[in-house]
């Protein structure tokens, strides 16, 4: 157990007395689809919310296991302030509906639960109307209204905003003298912000899009899609997508021989890419990552040594190896949840502030030892920092799952 509580950022006197607590653990860690009753005044409770089926299934598995082996090891080391820490979740579905989410938002203020993990940004842009300073909540997303203070005063957000990827994309392409360059993503909304960007930033940089192609989340068969790339004369496309759409375009690509880079933003990667013949990813397909999942191409080790062991000693023990398990950022957002109950309570006017004041270089805060360093502000609530945000290769290695090399 010393070996957990040097990865929690735990002081490791606390764990004798934290031995006595194993036998309730179960009692103190809850995973339930409702919780009925009121807060016990031993604990502190955390509402989680977001879909647990549907296209986002995984990550709710990755977040909730986090959320659960971090809470697991504080609560052993004496909990926060005393008290023992306790998850519970409400599940929006796979109905884009976002009454869902605010009346669970609602249902748990009402039993007194103040600070909330929410998913996916539909679920949080639903509880805009408890943005007032009753509760607080922490997200994991690339929407750039996430970031806005104006907009979502008492949220935190964790993952970098899309324009972040859309910079790399560009460095990439301007490095390697590309000037004419094919878009093509779904039809739904997630992904406009991508498109918006790369209009945006691409003819500033003297690349010509000449070619954007919609297509249906459904579509199977993404042959006459190539046929059209082909055709347009880019020299390297840039797709946005995740899934079953990623792993048929990729395919469709590899099977049309199609010899160009192949870009896309932080979700690609999400797909069973298997079926793909691996020469065929390792020389054309590659996407951008945040540096906490990379892997030097000489050592085949974690860029980040503290990450990988925490990937390596919690989650690939426990679960396997595996993507989509938990660890990497979202290990951060759990320990800077537990940093703000430890410094500011429950109190999200007191959160608010805490997490602004890391503005200043001197002020950043890492919440893994020699990890990232976030700074948030009054003005951004988003603290990645666009250093830490890479081109990678859409391929890994059996030894590190959910794990890239850094393109050159």
């Amino acid at each position: 157990m010393r070996s957990f509580a040097r990865l929690a950022g735990l002081p490791r006197r606390r764990l004798i007395s934290g031995l006595v607590l194993c036998g309730t653990l179960a009692a103190t860690i809850m995973v339930a689809a409702g919780f009925t009753t009121k807060k016990d005044a031993g604990t502190i409770t955390i509402g989680w919310i977001g879909p647990q089926s549907g296209p986002f299934a995984p990550s709710a598995t990755s977040s909730i296991n986090t959320f659960n082996e971090y809470f697991a090891r504080v609560n052993k080391a004496g909990g926060v302030g005393g008290k023992q820490l306790q998850l519970v979740t409400k599940d929006t579905g796979t109905a884009d509906d976002p009454t869902v989410a605010l009346q669970s938002a609602r249902d748990l203020q009402g039993q007194g639960v103040k600070v909330f993990f929410v998913q996916t940004y539909a679920d949080e842009a639903a509880l805009q109307p408890l943005m007032n300073g009753s509760i607080f909540t922490f997200s994991t997303n690339p929407p750039k209204q996430l970031d806005d203070p104006s907009l979502y005063p008492y949220n935190i957000n964790w993952f970098p905003p899309n324009k972040y990827a859309i910079f790399k994309d560009v460095q990439y392409l301007k490095k390697n003298n590309i000037t004419k360059v094919a878009l093509v993503t779904n039809t739904t909304a997630q992904f406009q912000e991508y498109i918006d960007a790369s209009h945006d930033l691409m003819p500033k940089n003297g690349i010509q899009i000449v070619l954007e192609q919609r297509y249906d989340p459904t579509t199977t068969d993404f042959s006459p899609i190539i046929t059209k790339i082909k055709d347009s004369g880019a020299q390297a496309t840039i797709d946005f997508s995740f899934g079953g759409e990623a792993t048929r375009f990729y395919t469709a690509a590899a099977a049309a021989n199609l010899q160009m880079p192949l870009l896309g933003g932080y979700g690609n990667s999400a797909a069973d890419l298997s079926s793909v013949p691996l020469d065929f990813l390792k020389k054309y397909a590659y996407f951008v990552t945040t540096a906490v999942t990379l892997l030097d191409s000489k050592t085949n080790a974690p860029a980040f040594p503290k990450y990988g062991a925490i990937q390596k000693q919690v989650f690939y023990h426990k679960y396997g190896l595996k993507t989509n398990i938990g660890g990497g950022i979202g290990w951060d957002e759990t320990a800077a949840i537990v940093w703000a109950l430890k410094n500011a309570g429950e109190d999200p006017a007191k959160i608010k502030t805490l997490f602004e004041k890391t503005a200043k270089a001197s002020a950043g805060v890492a919440f893994t030892p020699g990890g990232i360093v976030y700074h948030f502000s009054n003005t951004q609530h988003c603290g990645f920092p666009p250093s830490q945000i890479a081109i990678a290769h859409l391929y890994g290695t059996p030894q590190w799952p959910g794990y890239y090399y850094k393109a050159d």
